[in-house]
């Protein structure tokens, strides 16, 4: 029997004792705790709203109303003539083939023709062997100088035969005479009837020889006509060999430039043979089209613009040539492709040496109708398509136009302007009616406090040698109003 066993449960009860005790004090000190806790959140929420309330409100600085530096125009109204860009392409107008006349061996080539190459008018290209035509030339000399010998012949016979007729013609008369005389001195018996016999026989055979002699004068200058025909005949075959003379020798026409090719020395050529093409610099034009819009307006006043003048530019790389040029000729057909209308310019005094060549894209301008009454503004100043806005007492003030034809970087528009305007140019996102704004160009102001305010700051005046730069406070007005849009 263990002895220590009243001591283990004495001990026992003074355990339960205790803990239960504890389990009696515990609730007290939460409480006792939340309690605490809530005094001192309560006693902080005082302080707190102490503060506020004795807090003064902070230093606000007031709003300013933005004011902005601009560019403007001074809208002046009167005629304004845009121009009429478009684009186009050279052409060759007069492309010319070089054929030979005649037959033969070509004894001499030019070696500038080339393709591409420029030859000048009356430059020899090439010559074909003239031996047959000068001699044919030579024939026909020699046959002419023999019928001018007949001729003279035949003209020395119809004078031989003029002066047989008038002697023929004397003797005829004389021989009349005679039988009158011979018929009146039988008449008185002075002579026989033989010899009035005799005497119309004798005129009888000078009426014949009269006959006669006029025959021959008549065949004689039948010959001669005959003889001056084949004259004729001779100076026209003349002509002829001295024509395909000079036909042997290819000349250039015009100032052009060789476009093709094909002849080589030696080569025999057959006659109406193509050796090359030419296209002729002075007939060198500019095709374009227009939009039907474009040559309604042009033609509105007239039904041609045939000899309008425009302007050329042909841009290679960092080159641009200017030409000028004449509208010539309107297309025979309207291309359903491209609509509008085919225009045709003829290019004025293009130099030889030029090398600008057929398909050459080149812009062409030429100028658009004439819009009277109105005003021409650079296109940074539409806003909308259709509006503008001025300045008016340094506010910005909207006024509705209408826009009537583009020129570049300006528009030509009509609309209801005050005289003199300034047109604001400066684009500007919070663009609207009141907005406050500052030429760029008017004259810095000087302020009561001696600073004066230039573009969005205020600086000393420059007598007071000052650098130094404060901001620009006063651009901003104090009337606390947010900025209009």
């Amino acid at each position: 029997m263990d002895t220590n066993l009243p001591e283990q449960i004495s001990a026992a009860k003074q355990q339960n004792m205790t803990t239960s005790s504890k389990a009696r004090i515990r609730p007290a000190f939460l409480v006792l705790q939340g309690l605490i806790a809530a005094a001192i959140v309560f006693a902080s929420g005082l302080y707190m709203q102490s503060l506020l309330a004795d807090k003064s409100p902070p230093n606000q600085r007031p709003v300013r109303e933005q004011v902005f530096t601009v560019d403007t125009i001074v809208a002046t109204r009167g005629d304004h003539r845009p121009n009429i860009s478009v684009f186009g392409n050279v052409v060759a107008g007069n492309v010319l083939d070089l054929r030979t006349e005649l037959a033969g061996p070509l004894i001499e080539v030019n070696p500038a023709v080339r393709s591409g190459a420029v030859v000048s008018a009356g430059t020899v290209l090439a010559r074909i062997d003239p031996f047959d035509y000068e001699t044919a030339l030579a024939e026909a000399e020699n046959d002419l100088l023999d019928a001018n010998a007949q001729l003279m012949e035949a003209e020395a016979r119809l004078a031989s035969e003029t002066a047989d007729l008038a002697n023929a013609k004397a003797q005829l008369a004389l021989a009349e005479k005679d039988l009158e005389r011979a018929e009146a001195l039988v008449k008185r018996g002075s002579v026989t009837q033989q010899t009035v016999d005799q005497r119309q026989q004798s005129l009888l055979q000078q009426k014949a020889s009269v006959d006669s002699a006029t025959a021959t004068l008549q065949i004689e200058e039948t010959k001669l006509l005959q003889q001056k025909t084949l004259i004729d005949r001779f100076l026209l075959q003349k002509k002829r060999a001295e024509r395909d003379l000079s036909l042997t020798t290819l000349i250039a026409p015009v100032d052009a430039v060789v476009e093709s090719e094909a002849i080589t020395l030696g080569q025999i050529v057959t006659a109406n043979q193509t050796i090359a093409q030419l296209m002729d610099l002075s007939a060198f034009e500019a095709k374009f089209n227009l939009s039907d819009e474009q040559y309604g307006r042009l033609t509105g006043q007239s039904a041609s613009i045939s000899g309008m003048p425009i302007d050329v530019l042909w841009k290679t790389g960092q080159r641009a040539v200017e030409l000028s040029g004449t509208v010539s000729r309107v297309g025979s057909s309207i291309s359903t492709d491209l609509g509008g209308v085919t225009l045709y310019a003829k290019l004025n005094n293009l130099a030889k040496e030029t090398d600008l060549r057929p398909g050459a894209f080149v812009e062409i301008r030429l100028p658009d109708r004439i819009y009277r009454n109105t005003f021409q503004l650079p296109e940074a100043a539409i806003y909308e398509e259709n509006r503008i806005y001025v300045v008016d007492e340094g506010r910005l003030k909207s006024v509705a136009v209408e826009v009537l034809a583009f020129t570049g970087s300006e528009v030509i528009l009509t609309g209801n302007l005050p005289t003199e305007a300034k047109v604001l140019t400066t684009r500007i996102a919070e663009v609207g009616d009141g907005l406050r704004v500052r030429d760029s160009a008017a004259p810095p102001e000087i302020r009561p406090d001696g600073l004066r305010r230039e573009n969005g700051s205020q600086k000393k005046p420059a007598a007071a040698n000052s650098a130094e730069v404060t901001p620009d406070d006063d651009s901003k007005s104090a009337q606390g109003e947010a900025p209009k849009s």
